[in-house]
């Protein structure tokens, strides 16, 4: 009997499997009418040429297993972002895709069954549907089947993150399977009964609990939308959506560090200079910026590695890089929102539904600038421990930087602290930064005090 894998266990219609090291999507003959239907009536190709749906190719003269009758080989993804990660601008883009792929399909007699962010990515500044098999004709009269699914897993984080601040995107992360309308409902202010959409959608449907829909169910049928009802319906979210332009916003110097906190001119002028030196030299084919803030090294690298993971706990900061890629169609730098202090597990079906993060940005090389002493100062982190954490990203090449005590940054996290950290020096992080690698170079940066060294993993 054929075994279903864990990241790929819920549509009888098809199941995605990995072969030779990529993924393939095997067709069950249940689905084969809507298959045929999407690839030969036009909505396959609109929605692959407005780069909404991942394209594919059939792979024939493989065996297949019993009641699977094609398989496909879609365009491959360099990385995947899960939707705890996005920035509010990526949410943006994944919502508004599913609204408008619906309004696409419904043309063509379907409509998606499903309404999770789990089968979106963000690939080449798009977001992009890669689930194939989630379209189902759409009969008239007929209930928006997955509209619950979408109030819960797509418009409830989206809605936290628009009233109360981005950092209610992490929520999801414990939430896989949506969040309670009725907990949302209960965690937005006043202001948000002003807008028809979430009061609807919403405040309103958090009254109606799950197991009400399941005995309404012949009533609904009875009552159920017309093709155009639905498409006015999806025009009319789509329509209040794109005029969210901003999520509440904390305050922060994050976004323009570099502007006004930055050392000196010369500093990041040398700093620049020597990553990407170092980087020209060693060719790397991936690489992971940790705690990259708006991509500036990202970017640098980005002119030379063919994929870079830009891993950045501050959402604006990630917003403001998702927005310059998008206006320079830059296609090779996946912004990932994430806490290196609190980065994510193994999740869902036997803990191998959704890998780790550290798993997912391993790299063939790792910046870690300016990131030590925010995790030994105000984190408590050991040196030791500090390396080890950056070491889970890194699979060769190391640029590291070392920001001392006397540094003015580290000055001021020390003073709020209230704390000195006598085991902080540049001699034990060299010390403990060989334990793992050989230190290749040591550059001391002009007019600062920091150190940026080059290492290879033993």
């Amino acid at each position: 009997m054929f075994e279903l894998p864990p990241y790929s266990y819920k549509d009888p219609a098809a199941v995605v499997i990995k072969r030779e090291g990529e993924f393939h999507r095997l067709i069950h003959q249940q689905y084969i009418s809507e298959y045929q239907h999407l690839m030969e009536s036009g909505l396959y190709q609109e929605l692959t040429d407005k780069n909404l749906l991942i394209p594919h190719e059939e792979f024939p003269g493989t065996k297949l297993p019993d009641g699977y009758v094609k398989e496909l080989k879609p365009v491959q993804l360099d990385y995947h972002i899960l939707p705890f990660e996005w920035s509010f601008s990526q949410w943006k883009k994944c919502i508004i895709a599913y609204l408008q792929i619906n309004q696409i399909a419904l043309q063509y007699g379907m409509v998606l069954k499903d309404a999770t962010p789990y089968n979106f990515s963000m690939f080449r500044g798009n977001a992009l549907l890669f689930d194939t098999s989630s379209f189902i004709f759409f009969k008239d009269k007929s209930p928006w089947i997955s509209y619950r699914q979408f109030c819960e897993e797509f418009l409830a984080p989206f809605t936290l993150m628009k009233f109360n601040g981005s950092a209610w995107s992490r929520i999801y992360r414990s939430h896989i399977k949506g969040l309670p309308l009725e907990f949302v409902s209960k965690q937005l202010p006043i202001s948000s009964y002003f807008y028809p959409s979430i009061l609807v959608h919403l405040h309103w449907h958090s009254r109606f609990q799950p197991q009400d829909h399941a005995e309404n169910r012949e009533k609904n049928l009875r009552k159920g939308f017309s093709k155009q009802s639905l498409l006015s319906l999806f025009k009319w979210i789509e329509k209040s959506l794109l005029s969210w332009e901003k999520p509440y916003q904390f305050n922060t110097h994050w976004s323009s560090y570099y502007e006004k906190s930055i050392e000196s001119p010369i500093y990041l002028k040398h700093k620049k200079e020597q990553i990407e030196s170092w980087i020209k030299q060693t060719k790397p084919q991936s690489l992971s910026d940790l705690g990259a803030n708006n991509g500036e090294f990202s970017l640098i690298a980005a002119s030379h590695v063919p994929k870079v993971i830009a891993i950045e706990s501050a959402s604006n900061c990630v917003d403001d890089l998702d927005t310059l890629l998008t206006k320079h169609a830059t296609s090779n730098i996946y912004p990932v929102v994430a806490d290196l202090t609190q980065m994510s597990p193994d999740l869902g079906n036997n803990f191998q539904e959704f890998s780790n993060l550290a798993k997912r940005g391993k790299s063939e090389m790792t910046l870690a600038l300016a990131v030590v002493h925010h995790l030994c100062i105000t984190n408590h982190y050991s040196i030791s421990q500090v390396i080890s954490l950056i070491g889970l990203f890194c699979q060769k090449y190391l640029i590291v930087e070392f920001v001392p005590l006397e540094d003015s940054k580290a000055q001021t996290l020390q003073k709020q602290m209230g704390m000195t950290f006598p085991n902080y020096h540049l001699d034990a992080f060299r010390s403990e930064l060989a334990v793992n690698f050989d230190i290749k170079q040591e550059v001391n940066l002009e007019d600062s005090t920091r150190t940026l060294f080059l290492a290879i993993r033993k």
